[in-house]
């Protein structure tokens, strides 16, 4: 991991330590091995720092811990934009496979559970997209081999001093 990387990926996971399944410490060294799961770039006197982190497991387990994490369905992408060390802007969302957020019961349990407005977006793209489809899911719809990927976004944010 380049320096760039380690300082911005620390100072998020750090600001963020207790909504997230492990340590700093612990959770560097997950990025340092899943590369792929994180970018941190400079463009001008900004920082954007992308990290990517699993929260449901294949079983459909939520992930307590990352030595949990196996083949995700479900994981909570975050961008922090910083002007040195202040976070100046953010969004996060829910990412999945449309076949999984269309049809699987734990999967919606967990984006109703994550906000009212979640709620509303999962009901929103099923409810306008695919009315055929029986809502909420249930288990008897364990697939229904739709192609595609969904991202529901949770959460954006730009500090009032940087609107245009």
């Amino acid at each position: 991991m380049d320096n760039l990387s380690r300082t911005y990926l620390t100072k998020a996971l750090t600001r963020l330590e207790k909504y997230l399944p492990d340590t700093t410490d612990i959770l560097l060294d997950w990025y340092d091995i899943h590369s792929d799961y994180y970018a941190v770039t400079s463009i001008g006197k900004y920082v954007y720092c992308l990290f990517a982190l699993p929260v449901m497991s294949s079983s459909g387990k939520e992930i307590q811990h990352v030595c949990e994490i196996d083949n995700n369905i479900l994981e909570r992408i975050t961008i922090l934009v910083y002007e040195g060390d202040t976070i100046i802007a953010d969004i996060s969302g829910l990412h999945a496979s449309m076949d999984t957020l269309l049809a699987n019961e734990k999967v919606f349990n967990f984006c109703a559970d994550e906000s009212d407005w979640t709620y509303l977006e999962h009901y929103c793209l099923c409810g306008n997209y695919f009315p055929e489809i029986a809502y909420p899911p249930n288990k008897e719809n364990s697939s229904l081999l739709i192609s595609g990927e969904a991202l529901l976004i949770t959460n954006a944010y730009v500090t009032t001093a940087y609107r245009r």
